[in-house]
């Protein structure tokens, strides 16, 4: 009998039970400490259920290093999930559901509005009309665009550009009146349409959104609404021209983190601000309330088109809420709404200082916090305890964790139990490696990095060694490279012109061919976020784009990359050679030789590869 061989495989949970418990004994020695997390580590042994379960006390007065000890083990599964956690896939969806079930009857209930919010919505109206300004039709059309995630009619697992455009397009009534009207001024998204579809625009008519559930942690998922593929298109332009409004208050959104992350370890220290954050904050918007922020024209078409159904395990419920997680404006518009909420209170309460958000994440001063808390109340929000810090020597925001003005961001790796190959598992080890250099150092937790490095000369002769700016799967991030030839190390060389040559684990996508180019071209006009895209040429006639992209038979070399390459912002669709055919073919449209291309993307929801690749760099750091 035919013996067949199974490939190997590596169970994740034995992996971060071992993390675990050599944590800890690490951790242990360092404090000096027998009795350091040996209770919580007597119930992990017992099952994960009793250790999620347990008390966790508070340890805000203690010394600096046992807190970020201490943060750490507490925090270390916050984002993974046992096969054996003590929710099942089932009762996750239920509480998530539920919870968003609540939040709709929560907000629902009308309440009487207070003099002092009332005072407060009267300033921050003021505050947005003079930040947003008129709305402009002509920007928005510049900055609509189709999304890149899963939208209703287009699942996630073919949301490419051009299956979305193949059709039928859904959207809403209105905006499926809009979005015909606006291909009669963008003739090239209409004939990239035309030639993806085969035929002119189709749409079909969605009058209600579905709840769709994805991980966060291990006690809650994120709920989000992905949006029709009009509505996304349509609201992708809004948050854009949000977004650029907000940047002249100084919230410019793509380097706000980083700022947070500098106010954390400013006021963990100084503790003259508070940082907060809101439980369903963008879901406790009614379309009253932004009815009362928003000046009229921009509520107005904010408003327009908006679907005000819910879909939610069969059942179909009236949306309180004017946004959710999956809208296109939501997390610039929230962001501007919390803004000027905190401004006006800032006004009329007389307490100056600092004030900073970015989405729900809120940073003001601590003389505020009764208002904003009274406030906030009588307007539906409310502050998550668990993540609003005020007296404390702590401050968390936007993924960066400070006490005492030192960071004590702990490593949580993120995923739930799976059974991996050993190629994916050792990329899995060099992550989990990498994320406990970045917050340990060897000498701290030695035992714990023998355990793993052991792990991967399971699957793996040597341990590869890469510069600190490569990827995290890619191998071990060293700032000096090891050079002992006799170690299990990987070997490390140098090349004539003295560049550096090592070896290291490369993702490897799927391709996917694409045969109707047109509509990335088109997606590659509109990608410019610097309002400029003179580098491209957007008069191209219709004839010439039949030619050039339906007639790919032969397509030339040197037109095809200037078309992609002249942008400012990378592209999803590149060109690979045909090895069909390894030589030069003579063009139809020049009359020159060039190589075979073919147009390709990466192929979406595959499964990660990862292959061993020799590369070189001119210096190490």
């Amino acid at each position: 009998m035919l013996k067949v061989e199974r490939k190997p495989s590596f169970d994740t949970d034995v992996l971060m039970q071992g993390v675990f418990k050599w944590l800890v004994r690490d951790l242990r020695t360092n404090l000096s400490s027998f009795d350091f997390y040996a209770t919580e580590e007597a119930l992990f042994d017992k099952g994960v259920a009793s250790y999620r379960n347990r008390e966790v006390k508070t340890y805000f007065l203690s010394p600096y290093y046992y807190f970020k000890a201490r943060y750490q083990m507490d925090n270390l599964f916050k984002r993974y999930r046992f096969a054996s956690d003590v929710y099942t896939n089932a009762e996750l969806e239920k509480i998530t559901c539920d919870k968003f079930l609540s939040t709709q009857v929560r907000i629902a209930s009308k309440k009487k509005l207070s003099f002092r919010a009332f005072s407060v919505l009267h300033e921050a109206r003021l505050i947005i009309k003079e930040i947003l300004g008129d709305f402009d039709e002509k920007e928005h059309h510049e900055r609509c665009k189709f999304g890149k995630r899963a939208s209703v009619g287009c699942p996630a697992s073919m949301s490419y550009l051009d299956v979305r455009l193949a059709g039928p397009i859904t959207g809403s009534a209105d905006h499926i009146g809009w979005f015909s009207d606006h291909l009669k001024e963008d003739k090239i998204l209409r004939e990239a349409i035309q030639m993806c579809s085969d035929s002119e625009p189709s749409f079909a008519l969605c009058n209600e959104l579905t709840l769709t559930n994805v991980p966060k942690s291990y006690k809650s998922l994120r709920s989000i609404m992905p949006n029709t593929t009009i509505g996304s298109f349509y609201t992708y332009g809004l948050g854009k021209m949000i977004e650029k409004r907000l940047s002249k208050v100084g919230l410019h959104i793509p380097s706000l983190q980083e700022r947070h992350k500098g106010y954390v370890k400013r006021y963990s220290r100084t503790r003259s601000h508070v940082t907060a954050d809101l439980s369903a904050a963008s879901d406790s918007f009614t379309v009253e309330l932004i009815n009362r922020l928003l000046p009229r024209p921009w509520f107005n078409k904010i408003n327009f088109g908006r679907i005000k159904r819910v879909k939610i395990k069969k059942k179909t419920y009236h949306l309180e809420s004017f946004m959710t997680m999956g809208i296109g404006f939501t997390f610039q518009l929230q962001t501007l709404c919390f803004y000027a909420l905190l401004k006006g209170i800032e006004k009329l309460s007389g307490c100056k200082g600092k004030i900073s958000v970015y989405g729900d994440d809120l940073i003001y001063p601590k003389r505020m916090h009764n208002y904003v808390k009274s406030i906030f109340e009588d307007l539906g929000f409310i502050l998550n305890s668990d993540k609003t810090f005020v007296f404390e020597e702590f401050r968390e925001s936007c993924g960066s964790d400070c006490y005492c003005g030192i960071d004590v961001r702990p490593f949580q790796p993120e995923g739930s139990h799976q059974l991996l190959s050993s190629r994916l598992y050792n990329s899995l080890l060099y992550k989990t490696i990498n994320g406990l250099l970045l917050r340990w150092s060897e000498e701290e937790i030695p035992g714990t990095l023998e355990f793993l490095y052991s792990e991967v000369l399971r699957v793996s002769p040597q341990i590869l060694q890469v510069p600190p700016s490569f990827p995290d799967y890619s191998g071990v991030k060293v700032h000096e490279p090891k050079m002992d030839n006799n170690s299990f190390w990987s070997k490390i060389s140098y090349n004539e012109n003295l560049s550096i040559r090592f070896d290291f684990l490369k993702a490897h996508p799927r391709d996917r061919f694409v045969l109707k180019q047109i509509a990335y071209y088109w997606d590659t006009l509109r990608s410019s976020d610097d309002e400029s895209v003179d580098s491209v040429d957007t008069t191209i006639s219709g004839e010439y784009l039949d030619r050039f992209f339906r007639i790919w038979d032969i397509l030339p070399n040197d037109i095809a990359q200037k078309r992609y390459d002249d942008t400012s912002e990378s592209r999803s669709m590149r060109w690979i050679r045909d090895e069909r055919r390894p030589y030069p073919i003579r063009s139809k449209l020049t009359g020159q030789r060039y190589r075979k291309l073919r147009a390709v993307v990466a192929e979406k929801q595959a499964r990660e590869s990862f292959i061993r690749q020799t590369g070189s760099v001119p210096a190490w750091t």
